[in-house]
């Protein structure tokens, strides 16, 4: 029993390590970046409606949409396992499998999906494949998600002296 608690804790710490390393990666390039981001409401009414990846990334256009999914996998069971990963494609441009080194090999891959591997010591991040970029309607229940759940609004510079309202 106290074994599972370990290699759970471990999992966790795996998790959070990867969660780090991508945010550092997008927020450096001035990308949107959202951990555990929603497509949408919870809505109690369609709870298998709801689709939450581990991380997702948009970068900065008003031309051309550009998305990043990533589903995070440090145990191999949980990535032989997973069947919702493809019901994340339409949100993302592009969609990764991002894995500690030697969890799984390329051709585990799906084609429809990248892979970026993490190094043994959790410091880099190497895309091993490219996944292939794929059009997405705009995912305007993500981007509400994102304002009204993510967004710290910034009312007090504004330039108009009102101070918070």
């Amino acid at each position: 029993m106290n074994q599972d608690w370990e290699r759970r804790d471990s999992y966790k710490k795996q998790t959070i390590a990867i969660k780090h390393l991508l945010q550092r990666y997008h927020e450096s390039r001035g990308n949107v970046f959202c951990l555990e981001c929603r497509n949408g409401s919870s809505s109690p009414q369609n709870p298998e409606d709801t689709r939450i990846l581990d991380a997702w990334a948009m970068k900065p256009s008003f031309v051309s949409l550009t998305t990043y999914g990533y589903e995070i996998k440090v145990a191999r069971s949980d990535f032989k396992g997973d069947n919702k990963w493809r019901n994340y494609l339409k949100y993302c441009s592009f969609f990764y499998f991002v894995c500690p080194k030697g969890l799984v090999t390329l051709d585990e891959i799906p084609d429809e999906a990248g892979y970026i591997e993490v190094s043994k010591n959790f410091k880099c991040l190497y895309r091993r494949r490219r996944p292939p970029r794929r059009p997405i309607e705009e995912p305007i229940g993500m981007y509400k998600y994102l304002l009204i759940n993510r967004a710290k609004i910034d009312n007090v510079n504004v330039g108009l002296g009102l101070g918070r309202w």
